[in-house]
């Protein structure tokens, strides 16, 4: 009895210790996706024809360089630490935070690149109807 006690409470401990490992798993991921997601985005924002005028070359120049060095840090390692990723994305945001709210006191409509890099957008409304 002591022994299948024991064998059950390494089975158990064996299975938190597999859920704690997803879980860090999947925050990683997270981390990951969003620096990804936040570079890429803000790249493709910078090279839109729209942009043109909005902001100086040498801002966007600045951002572009920003971008690709992420970009280029993200696919050397794979492998980083949630909190690498979540450092880097600081670090881009650092840099583009000032430019994306110099585009908003602007004028600059909604939709526009801030948003974009952002990667958010909000979908339609939808009303519950009886």
């Amino acid at each position: 009895m002591i022994n299948e006690d024991i064998h059950n409470h390494l089975k158990e401990t064996h299975k938190k210790l597999k859920r704690l490992e997803d879980e860090q798993q999947k925050d990683k991921i997270a981390a990951k996706n969003s620096l990804e997601s936040f570079a890429f985005n803000m790249k493709n924002s910078l090279q839109d024809e729209s942009m043109k005028g909005k902001i100086s070359e040498e801002e966007q120049k600045m951002l572009l360089e920003k971008c690709e060095e992420t970009i280029s840090w993200l696919e050397s390692n794979q492998l980083a630490e949630k909190e690498e990723f979540q450092h880097k994305q600081k670090e881009l945001e650092k840099v583009c935070n000032p430019v994306i709210s110099k585009l908003y006191q602007g004028g600059r409509p909604a939709g526009s690149c801030g948003e974009q890099a952002r990667g958010g957008s909000q979908g339609p409304t939808i009303e519950e109807v009886d």
